[in-house]
């Protein structure tokens, strides 16, 4: 029952998402967040994050990177991301069981000046679609209605926002398919080279490393959090580093808890701001107006 109340929940936000999404796309609102990005990483944690479902399926994931010249781009990486998994996702959810999945990306063709031009390809063995279907595929709400695809679950948007991300970043996105012979997407897509920009800056100093054991082992802290899964992690994080905590579920009882210890007895207070009946700026203020040298 809980999987399929998670499994029901991610769906429901899905939906909400997308959306929104397009609903921002629509009204113009959606801009590009650009800024330094490494490609292989945007690979990896694609890779990672479609690995486990396909392996699920026991499909056959394969990823090439190949004849890719510069690595650090300028862009929007998480746009690119949204991209790259609204395909892939696709791809995997209309592939059977035991199917195949290609994943590549390739630098070597054309370029415009000094942009580094990516050819993205997702190919698969997957139920394919019909002609009619193929000319609206890229519509909002948009699904092949079939025995099949009846069965799997989805909002029509994706490929709609990912045609609408893909123009917005100044591509172009192409697909073939046919009924039961799969389907292969093309996403070319071009990208300023980082490393002629970033080679002139200065890396800023870093800081210096602090063990985590050493800094947090010991402590004793107060923790304000009216969200039970967040408070058990925060205890756990600190737990694993040696620390202990007391945790307050909202400002009221945390003022109550500190007023009540002797002075020195937290060496910290992580304050929430969002809490019922006293937030975290209430709190803090009541705290530090007690007449105690550790306020």
């Amino acid at each position: 029952y809980n999987h399929k109340i998670a499994t029901s929940g991610q769906h429901l936000l899905g939906l909400i998402n997308d959306v929104l999404d397009m609903s921002k796309i629509e009204s113009g609102k959606t801009t590009l967040a650009v800024a330094e990005f490494r490609l292989p990483e945007v690979v990896a944690s694609v890779e990672a994050m479609m690995r486990s479902q396909t392996n699920a399926k026991h499909q056959t994931f394969t990823v090439e990177v190949t004849g890719v010249t510069h690595e650090a781009l300028v862009g929007d990486e998480g746009r690119l991301r949204q991209i790259l998994m609204n395909v892939l996702s696709n791809a995997m959810k209309y592939t059977p069981d035991g199917g195949s999945i290609l994943f590549r990306i390739d630098g070597s063709l054309k370029r415009r000046g000094s942009l580094q031009h990516l050819r993205i390809i997702v190919k698969d063995t997957g139920i394919g679609m019909s002609p009619d279907y193929l000319a609206t595929i890229f519509d909002s709400f948009s699904r092949e209605e079939s025995s099949l695809t009846n069965k799997i679950q989805g909002t029509g948007l994706g490929m709609a926002i990912t045609k609408n991300l893909v123009d917005l970043m100044g591509g172009a996105i192409t697909v073939r398919s046919k009924l039961d012979a799969g389907s292969v997407f093309i996403i070319d897509l071009d990208f300023p080279p980082a490393e002629a920009e970033s080679e002139e800056r200065e890396e800023p100093a870093s800081a210096p490393a602090t063990d985590a054991d050493e800094a947090l082992g010991g402590k004793h802290f107060l923790v304000a959090e009216d969200n039970d899964l967040n408070a058990e992690i925060i205890a756990a994080i600190l737990d694993m580093h040696g620390a202990t905590c007391e945790i307050a579920e909202n400002g009221q009882v945390a003022v109550e808890k500190f007023a009540a210890s002797r002075p020195g007895a937290f060496d910290m207070i992580f304050m929430d701001v969002q809490m019922p009946v006293m937030n975290g700026h209430e709190a803090a203020r009541a705290i530090r107006a007690l007449d105690r040298p550790d306020a």
